[in-house]
């Protein structure tokens, strides 16, 4: 039998630019380590384009600095 884990959804996050339109990162944190779902959505044709699950490098001890890694994330893939 698996075990299965709960996630605690901690910040949601929207960037935005020409393309994708918009980048949503909403960071998750299991107690142990954070996480960021991605949903990029898209202008045309609309509706979400894909989704994605990174591994952030910030402590779940300090999840403030979560923003910033996801922001970093967006400007090298995204923007």
């Amino acid at each position: 039998m698996a075990t299965i884990g709960t996630l605690k959804l901690l910040e949601t996050y929207v960037f935005t630019s020409n393309k994708p339109s918009r980048v949503k990162y909403e960071t998750y944190t299991d107690g142990s380590t954070l996480t960021a779902e991605l949903t990029i959505y898209r202008i045309n044709p609309i509706g979400v384009q894909s989704r994605d699950v990174i591994a952030l490098i910030a402590s779940p001890n300090h999840p403030e600095f979560a923003r910033d890694e996801a922001r970093e994330h967006f400007r090298q893939n995204y923007a």
